[in-house]
């Protein structure tokens, strides 16, 4: 009796031993799978990161270069104004206010059909704006007409509001002395100078 339960309990305790070993080697599998569960996530979130981290420097880099730039405009705008300030009021108590003058454009206009005359033979026309052309339309046809062989055409362009334009009358082309031409002529000429008085060492 006793020697069969002995094998009965052997058999039992050979399944246990049995089963116990499924179980370790179930457990150890599922550790090794959960291990590399793990692992991968881990990775995945490392390389996530990564991503995020990049694009946020790349949107801080891309913000960074916007206000750089927003900057060197705003600079370019702030020199470029405080240029055409200066200009403009130097321009206007200068160059406008004298073309504005009409003894000085009268004397301007005689001096150039006296040169014209030299090389030209036909008549010259004359571009006033209406207020000079009101005051000088008359006079300088009389005094050209004493100094030039040609003649002298004054016509009024509305558009010019001082100084003039003058030339051959048979011809498409004139010299332009107009307030605008001077301005963006002498503007060219004397911006650069002002940009390095006024900015140096930036």
């Amino acid at each position: 009796m006793s020697e069969q339960v002995n094998k009965i309990i052997d058999q039992l305790q050979q399944r246990i031993d049995e089963a116990n070993q499924k179980a370790e080697a179930i457990i150890q599998e599922a550790e090794t799978k959960a291990q590399k569960i793990l692992a991968d996530a881990q990775a995945k979130a490392v390389e996530k990161l990564k991503v995020t981290d990049e694009e946020i420097k790349r949107r801080q880099d891309a913000h960074d270069q916007k206000v750089k730039q927003a900057v060197r405009d705003a600079l370019i705008d702030l020199k470029q104004n405080t240029i055409n300030a200066i200009l403009s009021k130097t321009l206007d108590e200068t160059i406008v206010k004298l073309m504005k003058n009409e003894s000085i454009v009268e004397k301007a206009i005689l001096t150039m059909c006296v040169e014209f005359s030299k090389t030209q033979h036909g008549d010259l026309r004359v571009l006033l704006g209406t207020e000079l052309f009101e005051k000088l339309g008359a006079t300088l046809q009389n005094k050209a007409h004493q100094i030039i062989k040609g003649g002298l055409s004054v016509e009024k362009d509305s558009r010019i509001k001082a100084g003039f334009k003058i030339g051959p009358a048979d011809q498409g082309y004139v010299y332009d002395f107009s307030e605008d031409a001077l301005v963006e002529l002498f503007s060219g000429a004397y911006g650069q100078r002002i940009e390095k008085q006024i900015f140096t060492g930036e």
